[in-house]
């Protein structure tokens, strides 16, 4: 009888240490990813802060300073939009997307193609829609990197980048390092890329807004 209780009480112990490992959840990007946006026209540099499913969208001037930011809060479901000179933020609306027919327009190509991009290995992932007479290539990294298709669904941007990325299937994890928009004939649209990504501990503050701020009640 002692001999089984001490068998039992052995398997508990060890199912214990066991168990919190099987069901753990997957583990978060947490840190920071400057990129640039390129047309022909302009050039635009942002910040995304990222911790605990929260992303602070930081939008820079060419000096890499802060002008503007968002909290998108994918817990909560909630975005806020704040100005740091005049010391204002709001709450946005959300109209998160959905996938809709117009899917079938798109013919995705998940290649085996790869290039070292920021010391990530990013494969290709390219989205053709003749319709739009539109081509964008994804180089795509997994590593952690589970907030980002939720990110683009709450926010909603009505940018092609968001919109191809999103028609593509089991993206969960994955993040675009660059994505290339083109014409189907090659002409050059648009260009997305990470211009430096970090891994580090990121201050809870930086999601917040800051004392003193004021509310800006939008009509």
């Amino acid at each position: 009888m002692q001999v089984v209780s001490y068998i039992t009480i052995i398997l508990i112990l060890f199912l214990n240490i066991l168990l919190p490992s099987n069901i753990a959840k997957p583990q978060s990007f947490e840190g920071e990813i400057t990129f640039i946006k390129q047309t022909f026209k302009d050039t635009s540099f942002y910040k995304y802060k990222v911790k605990n499913n929260i992303i602070r969208i930081d939008e820079l001037d060419e000096n890499l300073k802060l002008k503007n930011y968002m909290i998108v809060d994918l817990n909560k479901e909630e975005i806020y939009a704040l100005n740091p000179n005049k010391k204002l933020y709001t709450k946005l609306p959300i109209h998160p997307w959905q996938r809709n027919n117009n899917s079938k327009d798109y013919n995705i190509k998940k290649t085996q193609n790869y290039k070292i991009i920021k010391g990530y290995r990013c494969y290709q992932w390219r989205v053709k829609n003749k319709k739009e007479n539109t081509e964008i290539a994804f180089w795509v990294t997994s590593d952690k990197f589970h907030f980002f298709y939720d990110f683009l669904k709450l926010i909603n941007r009505i940018e092609k980048s968001s919109i191809y990325y999103l028609t593509i299937p089991e993206t969960k994890g994955f993040f675009p390092m660059l994505s290339v928009e083109r014409s189907l004939l090659r002409e050059f649209k648009l260009k997305l890329s990470v211009m430096e990504i970090e891994n580090k501990k990121m201050n809870s503050s930086l999601f917040k807004i800051p004392a003193g701020y004021r509310y800006f009640k939008r009509n």
